[in-house]
């Protein structure tokens, strides 16, 4: 069971921030107005949450994650071990992207630094070759 997010109004993947006539702008806003079965609450933007099954058939089968972890901590009746894990797992995915684009990023880096000293050389060269010296600062 993956967790969900409703785009806020004005961003790239969010409804239009103001009123349209958008079917896709008016099915985001409807999610983001449904009510979480722990709090009451609405889902709201920019938040994360759960669904038990499809919502098209029951919309009380929403939740919010963090509603969710904390019956599970504390529990409470509607929290199961199976959001434990998907928060545990879903922790675990962004480590593994954190450590990807860390390695990534010293590769782009690396080769930078090696393009860099590359193209000094050549400078070097190319002064030398023309008889000036070096350049000022």
């Amino acid at each position: 069971m993956g967790w969900c997010v409703v785009p806020k109004p004005g961003t790239k993947a969010g409804p239009c921030v103001g009123e349209c006539k958008h079917i896709d702008c008016a099915a985001t806003r409807a999610d983001a107005a449904k009510i979480c079965r722990h709090c009451g609450k609405p889902i709201g933007y920019e938040t994360a949450y759960y669904a038990d099954g499809p919502v098209d058939q029951d919309f009380s089968k929403l939740k919010h994650a963090v509603c969710t972890w904390n019956a599970v901590v504390k529990g409470k009746p509607g929290g199961q071990m199976s959001d434990v894990d998907d928060f545990a797992f879903q922790l675990r995915q962004l480590r593994n992207s954190f450590r990807v684009w860390q390695s990534e990023t010293n590769d782009v880096l690396d080769f930078m630094r090696q393009r860099l000293a590359d193209l000094e050389k050549n400078v070097q060269r190319l002064e030398h070759l023309t008889g000036h010296g070096a350049r000022p600062e």
